[in-house]
């Protein structure tokens, strides 16, 4: 499948720095900065997010809350299905979406 190697490579140098965004947006003010952070920290499913979501499971917005309940349970989710099935750390998750839809627009641009 041709991308397919260029893909995984995208998402491997994109992966960590999109994570560290994230999780700095759980520390915004803005709400919804940090409902959209957290649940995209579910999408992406690394086990490494799930100490900074926990907490937010007990806060005082139930927006925040339950977000945040929903990606701890979407992680543990990834953390399972992997082990059962021993699938990679991101067959579909967010991050990749992204970057397959960055490369396509980058190779059409020439």
């Amino acid at each position: 499948m041709p991308g397919t190697r260029a893909t995984a490579d995208a998402v491997k140098k994109f992966r960590g720095p999109l994570i560290e965004y994230l999780l700095s947006g759980l520390e915004e003010n803005n709400k919804w900065i940090r409902v959209m952070a957290a649940d995209l920290l579910g999408s992406i499913g690394d086990q490494r997010t799930i100490n900074s979501l926990v907490p937010l499971t007990v806060d005082k917005d139930p927006d925040i809350r339950a977000v945040s309940a929903r990606a701890v349970s979407m992680i543990s989710s990834h953390r399972n299905f992997e082990t059962v099935s021993g699938a990679d750390n991101c067959g579909n998750c967010t991050i990749r979406l992204i970057a397959e839809e960055l490369i396509k627009t980058r190779n059409a641009a020439g």
